[in-house]
């Protein structure tokens, strides 16, 4: 089972690769699961998820960057979906019965019951708005910090271009055909921390790229992926947590090319070269940028509380068997 994130808390806000991952072009069926926050989404995929690999199906699970314990979907064997369709997940219907599934969980909550509790729901959830938009404001500090780190190194273009020729020469020939092109994360700005999901015992040994803390390499990959799908490679780009205009590496067929500080477990370590014009500012912009992720990382902690609260509410007040007959109904469709 392959573990990712299917957004992260960046410079500009949330940023998701909802409409990649889940593209129903691809998909046989989506599954989309509608409903507030406690009515079982995250537990019914876990569920799902759990009961198909035991099975041994390929099974991806897509977790959420404000808490990372929840899902905010699952493919199975590439052919089948189910996704978190609520705020702020752009996932719906496309072509309804046909290609997909709309499942409303919120078909199980008791009105009445949270109507009682409308003004504490609201006011909780612009407690929680607030704390967002503070944390969305601290990682937009550590971008700035990394921007100005970046202006500070000189890279050698020549070497750094060797070294991606390196990089093509060692990934083998293609073997199963194209057929990625998503864009997924591997890391994310969470409640827990600047926090990556990469299980290097589910992949083929990576490579990794050491760089500069401050080096942008997203053209150098964008050119690399470009060159890999033409030869026949399935290329899936894995989007920077901080700045999702940016790359952080690329998962070229089962081999995750990365560019990492630290070491990673079986890897082929290429190493591009740069100078620094001034050493003792870029370091000082280092701890700004770590000093600002962890104070974005305190704020989503403090959402991630609040958010708890406003799910005792709709906990308190769901079926959850229209849970266990939806369960059922997904099954059924992925066995058939």
């Amino acid at each position: 089972m392959k573990h990712y994130f299917a957004g992260s808390n960046t410079c500009t806000g949330f940023a998701g690769a909802f409409e990649s991952i889940f593209d129903t072009g691809k998909l046989k069926h989506l599954f989309v699961l509608k409903g507030g926050p406690g009515v079982g989404k995250s537990s019914l995929m876990k569920r799902i998820a759990a009961y198909l690999d035991e099975r041994g199906s390929s099974v991806e699970c897509f977790h959420c960057s404000s808490d990372p314990d929840s899902l905010d979907g699952i493919i199975v064997d590439g052919r089948f979906a189910v996704a978190d369709g609520t705020a702020p997940h752009i996932v719906d219907p496309v072509m309804p019965g046909a290609a997909d599934t709309l499942i409303s969980l919120g078909d199980g909550l008791d009105a009445a019951g949270l109507g009682a509790n409308r003004g504490r729901i609201s006011e909780l959830t612009a407690s929680m708005q607030r704390q967002f938009k503070a944390a969305h404001g601290f990682v937009a500090a550590a971008e700035g910090a990394y921007c100005a780190a970046g202006a500070l190194i000189s890279m050698d273009e020549y070497q750094t271009e060797e070294v991606f020729e390196g990089i093509a020469a060692a990934i083998p020939a293609a073997s199963k055909g194209k057929s990625g092109g998503r864009r997924l994360f591997l890391s994310a700005v969470t409640p827990d921390g600047l926090r990556s999901l990469l299980d290097a015992r589910e992949f083929a040994p990576a490579v990794r790229i050491e760089a500069p803390w401050c080096a942008d390499l997203t053209r150098h990959l964008r050119r690399l992926a470009a060159r890999l799908t033409r030869e026949g490679h399935d290329v899936q780009e894995a989007v920077n947590p901080v700045n999702a205009c940016r790359l952080e590496g690329l998962i070229v067929d089962d081999i995750p090319v990365l560019v990492r500080d630290e070491p990673i477990a079986e890897e082929r370590l290429f190493a591009v070269d740069s100078d620094c014009l001034n050493a003792a500012s870029r370091e000082r912009a280092r701890r700004m940028y770590a000093d600002a992720i962890a104070a974005a990382c305190e704020q989503l902690a403090r959402a991630r509380e609040l958010h708890s609260q406003i799910e005792r509410f709709y906990t308190s007040a769901m079926d959850f068997s229209v849970c266990d007959r939806a369960f059922e109904r997904v099954i059924g469709a992925i066995e058939i």
